[in-house]
């Protein structure tokens, strides 16, 4: 049992995932700063997507060195409290990662489709994103009182919700995410076909637009570990897979996010 482990599993998916988008990334940039600078307020949105997606996978390896994909007994004492600190913090940033890739696809189909009753509807689906990303932190941080004791319970007193609680509103903010994510992919076609171009060119387009249905997918795995995980007791083991399904969703949502936009490079 001491031998067993799950890093190379969180190692060689993430890091191919994240080289992949960050290609993808780099790219997008490339097409829209050459010939001439042609950024809009999504490739800034997608930018500070990035920026979050790289610190969350850094703290996952950090994690990695403290026993994360491995049994529990391995992780030790001096390291529980740091492990659990980043597991903290691991989990704002990347929801609030997710949130800035979907407010970049937003932005991006702002800007292509203009009429009135679209940009109300983007306008609301943008609310939308952000009161979920702020309700989701205010459920975290303020589930322990004080917030040390989320991370330190051995030397300060304080207390938290019952899991069972904890665990009911991380299913309930993973079916948020798993709503927008359905949305932002089918939105694109309520105009994609009415569109003056050729059947080709629509169907392809209606195609890069849906990829983002990749992360619904991605995050019906991740609830389906998130309902299970719960129940049992080898932190550092058991949560690899929702974490490895959760930080999937981050990883495709910036390819998909940046796919659309190569239009012109390719």
């Amino acid at each position: 049992r001491k031998d067993e482990t799950k890093v190379p599993l969180l190692l060689g998916v993430q890091t191919t995932l994240l080289v992949i988008a960050l290609i993808l990334y780099i790219c997008r940039m490339v097409s829209r700063l050459r010939p001439t600078f042609n950024l809009h307020w999504d490739d800034y949105l997608i930018t500070i997507a990035v920026a979050l997606v790289i610190s969350s996978y850094g703290i996952t390896v950090h994690n990695i060195t403290l026993g994360y994909g491995r049994h529990i007994e391995i992780l030790k004492p001096t390291d529980a409290s740091l492990y659990t600190k980043m597991v903290f913090v691991n989990q704002i940033l990347w929801q609030w990662g997710v949130t800035f890739i979907k407010l970049s696809v937003a932005a991006m189909l702002l800007r292509i489709q203009r009429d009135t009753l679209w940009r109300v509807g983007m306008g609301a689906c943008i609310v939308y994103l952000l009161v979920s990303a702020v309700v989701t932190m205010t459920l975290q941080v303020t589930e322990c009182k004080p917030i040390e004791f989320y991370w330190n319970k051995k030397t300060i007193q304080g207390t938290c919700r019952p899991q069972h609680v904890v665990w009911n509103s991380v299913l309930a903010t993973s079916i948020t995410f798993i709503f927008s994510d359905v949305l932002f992919a089918l939105l694109p076609l309520t105009f994609i076909f009415s569109l003056t171009r050729p059947l080709r060119e629509k169907l392809v387009l209606a195609f890069l637009m849906g990829l983002g249905l990749l992360c619904t997918v991605a995050g019906i795995r991740k609830l389906f570990y998130v309902s299970q995980v719960h129940k049992q007791n080898d932190a550092t083991w058991d949560t690899v897979e929702m974490g490895l399904w959760g930080f999937t969703e981050s990883y495709i949502g910036i390819m998909a996010a940046c796919i659309p936009c190569l239009r012109a490079m390719f």
